[in-house]
């Protein structure tokens, strides 16, 4: 499998360049979080103790199971933990934690799509943030940085392309030939849990093996501390599968 330059091989998600895979998975819901949230959440601090007040006087009615409104069964869009601000902060496909215009979740709220029921189902009844409101959950983002998320990795992580020439020149010259890389820094930047990281680890294991024409399992190493570059092997006695064009 030759990956073509400047991100010109994209499927499933997947984006190629040079010898370099860079896999962009993005959850609906964060992988081990259950959306029937039995234990309430505990905010510390003025700002989560505010935005949890927000959340919980104009979404939970929709969003979090226990507390549903009006009949509703499930919680809609299947999304029932909006009240569990840590799970909310590990979820990259709702929040980006220190950016709050780049949070769906904010987005959906400054642009009038939420809450749910006014916007999704013309319930006008219903209240709609404020301004004031939205000034809270906007610093409570933007002030929620990696240190406000237990699931977001401390400090930075190497530059790929680094840690790839350092792990090429541990290897012997008969392994060189055939190493590829795989990054997974952009989940682990936008994040995510160690459960999901570890789920996408083995998702990337089971999807190379998924393009191999060899029974025998491939041999995928971790090349840093955080295991967000793994590599393989294309002539460790299995070949996989090329792209369409190669």
């Amino acid at each position: 499998m030759h990956f073509l330059p400047v991100f010109k091989f994209v499927r499933n998600g997947i984006f190629a360049s040079g010898s370099t895979l860079f896999l962009a998975l993005l959850p609906t819901q964060s992988l081990g979080a259950d959306p029937v949230a039995e234990t309430p959440y505990i905010a510390v601090g003025a700002d989560e103790i505010q935005a949890l007040a927000v959340l919980e006087k104009h979404c939970a009615r929709c969003h979090q199971a226990g507390k549903l409104e009006n009949g509703r069964a499930k919680p809609a869009k299947n999304f029932g933990n909006i009240l569990h601000l840590d799970q909310l902060l590990a979820d990259s496909s709702r929040t980006k934690p220190g950016n709050a215009d780049g949070s769906r979740i904010f987005q959906m709220l400054v642009n009038n799509e939420m809450p749910y029921d006014v916007y999704q189902e013309a319930n006008f009844e219903k209240p709609s943030p404020t301004k004031d409101e939205v000034a809270l959950l906007r610093k409570w983002l933007d002030g929620a940085n990696s240190k406000g998320s237990a699931s977001c990795l401390t400090g930075e992580l190497e530059d790929s392309y680094v840690l790839i020439a350092k792990d090429i020149g541990t290897l012997a010259d008969h392994e060189r030939e055939g190493a590829r890389y795989i990054s997974l820094a952009n989940l682990a930047l936008n994040c995510g849990s160690p459960a999901e990281l570890e789920a996408y680890r083995q998702g990337t294991i089971k999807l190379l093996n998924s393009l191999s024409t060899s029974s025998d399992p491939l041999i995928v190493t971790p090349v840093d501390a955080d295991k967000t570059l793994l590599r393989f092997n294309l002539k460790g006695g299995r070949k996989v599968a090329a792209a369409p064009g190669e």
